[in-house]
């Protein structure tokens, strides 16, 4: 069959940039309609769209397009408030997490390989504190790219100023990066190592955190400071508070935290 011309494809340009926007080639889009790629490329140049390279076409072209639960996306949240990294390749991107708890490295595989996100779990050896640990690696997806750009600015992880601070991502947050005051002494505050984030964004989360508290009173979280860094410091009066609101421990390797807040004396799991 002849392809068509310009001329008589020119009143589908809208058809064409919608397409190209979401993700189709001018290959495809040119088979489509029986046209030559060059066509649709001059189409959308006219219409000022910018060209994918082909490295970005072929990430599309070979695309991972798992879709993950508005949970596992809060979950995800509190892990890149922690420990855990989302790489860029391109228009995806993966997720990783390393943890010394193999425990922990399953417990995380289980929860994105029920939303069909394919994971893969290694061991490595760290010299310097002569310890294995267990890493987690995910597939590549086109959603894990969208995030990528949110939680990235310039290859350094930034705290989104959308992000909402959900029970469930607290609650990740708290296994990967929360700790809390020497055990028996009786100052069971919580803090939250923060310290790859800058002050502002700390106070932002110390804003978040009071706000999913509703707590009213002069007592608030606050930043303080370790060797410089920031850190998140959720004074004694509030810490019960919190683990009240975020629920029970899902993982063993990290139960002690919540079985020495459950002891506190101020803790009441009715508040």
């Amino acid at each position: 069959m002849e392809k068509q011309s310009p001329k008589d494809i020119a009143h589908f340009k809208d058809v064409f940039i919608e397409m190209y926007m979401a993700g189709k080639s001018t290959y495809y889009i040119a088979d489509e309609y029986n046209t030559h790629p060059s066509y649709i490329r001059d189409i959308l140049k006219k219409n000022n769209i910018k060209l994918r390279t082909l490295r970005e076409g072929n990430h599309l072209r070979f695309a991972n397009h798992t879709k993950l639960s508005s949970e596992t996306l809060e979950i995800l949240n509190g892990w890149m408030l922690g420990d855990g990294h989302i790489g860029f390749t391109g228009v995806q991107a993966l997720f990783s997490l390393n943890t010394k708890h193999e425990e922990y490295a399953d417990y995380v595989i289980n929860i994105l390989q029920y939303d069909g996100l394919k994971c893969r779990k290694y061991r490595m050896f760290n010299k310097e504190f002569n310890k294995y640990y267990y890493g987690v690696r995910t597939a590549s997806t086109i959603q894990l790219g969208d995030l990528h750009k949110k939680w990235y600015v310039e290859k350094k992880k930034i705290v989104p100023q959308d992000l909402e601070l959900a029970a469930k991502t607290i609650e990740h947050w708290l296994y990967d990066d929360g700790s809390l005051g020497i055990a028996g002494s009786g100052n069971n505050y919580l803090r939250f190592c923060t310290n790859g984030f800058t002050t502002i964004e700390c106070e932002f989360l110390s804003k978040k955190l009071d706000d999913f508290l509703c707590h009213n009173e002069k007592v608030n979280v606050h930043v303080t400071f370790s060797k410089k860094y920031p850190n998140l410091y959720v004074p004694i009066l509030l810490t019960p508070i919190l683990f009240s609101k975020i629920g029970s421990c899902n993982i063993n390797c990290f139960s002690y935290k919540w079985i020495r807040i459950k002891n506190d004396p101020s803790f009441d799991s009715d508040k």
